[in-house]
């Protein structure tokens, strides 16, 4: 049985830009936070690939759009429930 490794892109979203994680690769690099940059930027990820971000009231809309647009999945996280508890002490 073959496994199919799929990246997973964390993606910091600002009012102005993005800032971007691939798993995979290691890559880090940021987009601005435009429509058309960030079609050309979904359209490019690997059909298999798993975009993450963190809802940011709103800024986040532009990436969600673009990806899902493209064809391949998003989530948007809330981060007060996926961060790991802070330690006491």
């Amino acid at each position: 049985m073959t496994t199919t490794r799929c990246a997973i892109i964390g993606c910091d979203v600002g009012k102005d830009e993005i800032a971007v994680f691939e798993n995979d690769t290691g890559n880090a690099f940021t987009l601005p936070n435009e429509p058309q940059a960030l079609a050309c930027f979904a359209r490019s990820l690997d059909p298999c690939a798993l975009v993450i971000c963190e809802a940011t009231g709103g800024y986040e809309t532009a990436l969600l759009e673009a990806v899902a647009t493209a064809g391949r999945a998003a989530h948007r996280t809330d981060a007060r429930k996926s961060l790991p508890p802070r330690r006491r002490g």
